[in-house]
């Protein structure tokens, strides 16, 4: 599959199978939601952010670094 969909997208498919298989055992089989899952979601979500919120500070902060001489 990575070969087909790029490994930055498989990589992301990946990590949502945590958050997508305790959202469907909630709404389809009526699991309790534990703050155990809620805060692995979370985590997941974060981590999944993270990179592209620090490489669009990086990006900003370059472009607007004075001209050193």
């Amino acid at each position: 599959a990575v070969p087909k969909v790029g490994g930055a997208l498989a990589s992301i498919l990946s990590a949502m199978e945590l958050p997508v298989a305790v959202t469907v055992s909630v709404i389809v089989l009526h699991e309790p939601l534990t703050s155990l899952q809620i805060a692995g979601i979370i985590l997941v979500i974060i981590g999944m952010m993270l990179p592209t919120i620090l490489s669009q500070r990086r990006q900003k902060g370059k472009s607007l670094d004075p001209i050193r001489v």
